[in-house]
């Protein structure tokens, strides 16, 4: 996914940073040259696409849940539940989206079929602009402690969210920052980032023998 940013991109300057969120991962990576990286923060619990696919479940809607909230949360108040933002106290560049899974949860809870069904906008967008609070408030930190930075690129499947890519360009202007994003066929998982990965790899001599065998249970 790190790589997806590159594809159609020719004016790569580094360092830069990366927001990388998926259904797998909600991670924050300081990238310093193609093959050069350290990770800055991350989830202590679900990621952020899994959170958007709990949180979809909960209100009865269809798998994969991202799309589904982002779709019916266009014509939503993003205001009309007021969900926590979690902070983890250890990191200001971590994520924990368990808790505001909880309290979606709790509070449809409270609600009849009728009540949830007839609100389901206003409570998927109050609980999207809540995730999305917790990805660009850790972002607004990072102006702060690395103001060399001024590219910051976006991917994952989740970079594809509409309410996400409106935000972007809010804090663009905000924090004086680039924010990248991929084109949407990039987003999700898809071969041209790997194809990436590997061309990077092999214009910089990382290569490997040809007797090299696959193990499909290789412990990272």
């Amino acid at each position: 996914h790190l790589f997806s940013n590159y594809i159609e991109n020719k004016n790569v300057t580094f360092p830069n940073i990366c927001l990388l969120v998926s259904g797998g991962h909600t991670q924050i990576w300081l990238i310093k040259d193609y093959s050069t990286f350290s990770l800055i923060g991350e989830t202590t619990d679900d990621a952020a696409g899994e959170a958007f696919d709990k949180g979809a479940r909960i209100l009865g809607l269809n798998y994969p849940g991202g799309p589904e909230i982002d779709k019916i949360s266009r014509n939503g108040d993003i205001e009309y539940v007021n969900f926590p933002r979690p902070k983890v106290k250890k990191s200001i560049y971590s994520f924990s989206f368990s808790g505001l899974k909880t309290s979606l949860l709790y509070y449809s809870q409270k609600l009849n079929k009728d009540q949830l069904q007839n609100n389901i906008s206003n409570i998927a967008a109050s609980y999207q602009e809540a995730i999305l609070d917790c990805l660009f408030n850790a972002l607004k930190n990072l102006t702060n402690d690395y103001p060399e930075v001024k590219d910051i690129y976006i991917s994952g499947g989740v970079a594809a969210n509409n309410r996400l890519r409106e935000k972007s360009k809010s804090f663009e202007s905000k924090y004086n920052k680039n924010i990248i994003l991929p084109k949407l066929e990039y987003c999700t998982d898809n071969a041209a980032m790997i194809a990436m990965a590997g061309y990077q790899k092999i214009i910089n001599g990382q290569k490997s023998p040809y007797d090299l065998a696959p193990s499909p249970n290789l412990k990272l």
